[in-house]
């Protein structure tokens, strides 16, 4: 699963969301059992493949009233040089909260900070439209700074989002027992308070939980990742 067709499979999943979620161990906190493998398919709308959210037609309204001064400069600019507008992709209200009052994106631009571990051409082989390609690839940085990743970390999961495949029980029990280890390797007595705040990260945005849901959240990569940036967001005073 290593082409960028397959890569936006696995990032954005099927448009229809499963009726029962699966549950995995980095969402859970808690070792679960194999989920059924996903069907691979490549979504053509970005809004409501990823985030299932409204089709195109429908976040196309979205008024420019309530848009800021920087906003409104952008999108005058888009226009001056004939550069079409990116689709509005649907973003939970709490991470819309919790980026406005984080200081040092006002500092170090998203955008521009993953430019190299996630480049704008990420999609190109996709469905996807150019503009949705963008807006997409620009969601994801944004995202990778919700979780307080470097381009390091950013480079680590894409690579096992990559390269994924379902693993049979096998497998995935010993991504159970590699993960167990680094965990008790690396927090001791606290591996299972720094599993459970892995799963709170996980399930802060929901579409990222939803993302891990398909299996990758049971890689031992993952779980570590997600245990380290976990105990890094709480020092930070951002997981609560």
């Amino acid at each position: 699963m290593s082409d960028p067709a397959s890569m936006a499979d696995a990032l954005y999943g099927p448009a229809a969301a499963p009726s029962a979620p699966n549950v995995t161990a980095v969402t859970a906190g808690v070792a679960q059992a194999p989920a059924a493998p996903v069907a691979p398919s490549v979504p053509v709308d970005p809004a409501a493949a990823l985030y299932g959210g409204p089709a195109r037609q429908e976040v196309a309204k979205v008024e420019q009233v309530n848009e800021t001064p920087q906003e409104r400069t952008e999108r005058q600019a888009d226009t001056l040089f004939n550069e079409a507008p990116l689709p509005d992709l649907p973003i939970p209200d709490h991470i819309k909260t919790m980026r406005s009052e984080d200081a040092t994106r006002k500092l170090y631009d998203p955008v521009k900070t993953f430019q190299v571990a996630l480049p704008d051409t990420a999609l190109a082989e996709t469905k996807l439209t150019p503009t949705e390609q963008k807006a997409v690839v620009q969601e994801w940085r944004h995202m990778a700074a919700d979780l307080g990743m470097t381009n390091k970390d950013l480079l680590s999961f894409k690579d096992v989002v990559t390269t994924f495949k379902e693993p049979t029980p096998e497998v995935k029990a010993e991504w159970h027992d590699k993960a167990v280890q680094e965990l008790n390797d690396t927090y001791g007595d606290g591996a299972k308070a720094a599993l459970r705040d892995a799963a709170k990260l996980a399930q802060r945005d929901p579409r990222m939980a939803k993302m891990l849901a398909t299996g990758l959240g049971d890689h031992p990569t993952i779980i570590v990742q997600f245990a380290r940036l976990a105990r890094q967001e709480r020092v930070a005073g951002r997981l609560k």
